[in-house]
């Protein structure tokens, strides 16, 4: 749901039927490393794409996970 919630957000066309219909609460465990490491190359992009947002990203220090996340 909040990849489509995403898509519609940013004017993408997301085929909402992709989607499973099953819920679940299960949480993925990830380490601060693969945090850092996935916030690093998100920047490398961004820097490139858009520049106005990579000058917001480089403040952020210690990024928040998704709560789906643990």
């Amino acid at each position: 749901f909040h990849v489509w919630r995403e898509s519609k957000r940013r004017c993408y066309d997301f085929d909402k039927g992709k989607i499973g219909r099953e819920f679940t609460n299960e949480k993925i465990g990830v380490t601060e490393g693969e945090i850092a490491n996935e916030f690093e190359h998100l920047r490398t992009k961004v820097k490139k794409r858009d520049p106005s947002t990579y000058k917001e990203l480089i403040k952020i220090k210690r990024p928040e996970a998704h709560p789906l996340f643990v």
